[in-house]
């Protein structure tokens, strides 16, 4: 599959969520019809699979927890939010183990 970089607006390409084409078969099997000519089949993988639960998830998930932004708000208000800096550099590290696939 090619990509026309002319049309792209910015340095990052937009994901679209794939298509999904059902054969004929699997259509007439699900209508009860008589299967006619053989169509295409697609199968995904299970990281595709797995990709597009993940999105899905990501789709439902709200963007902030609007309860928790409050609450840390509050605690900074009345300077009772403290930081660990163990903490801190411990959970930095594991993201960038996670990313980097090292962990």
């Amino acid at each position: 599959m090619a990509i026309d970089i002319n049309k792209l607006s910015s340095g990052t390409a937009s994901l679209q969520p794939a298509k999904r084409q059902v054969s004929a078969d699997a259509q007439a099997k699900s209508t009860g019809a008589k299967p006619s000519a053989k169509g295409d089949e697609v199968m995904l993988t299970q990281e595709a699979q797995q990709l597009q639960r993940a999105e899905k998830v990501m789709q439902e998930t709200p963007e902030v927890n609007s309860a928790k932004v409050e609450a840390l708000k509050q605690q900074i208000a009345e300077g009772r939010y403290h930081v660990d800096p163990d903490k801190l550099a411990s959970n930095l590290s594991k993201f960038e183990s996670e990313l980097t696939g090292r962990g």
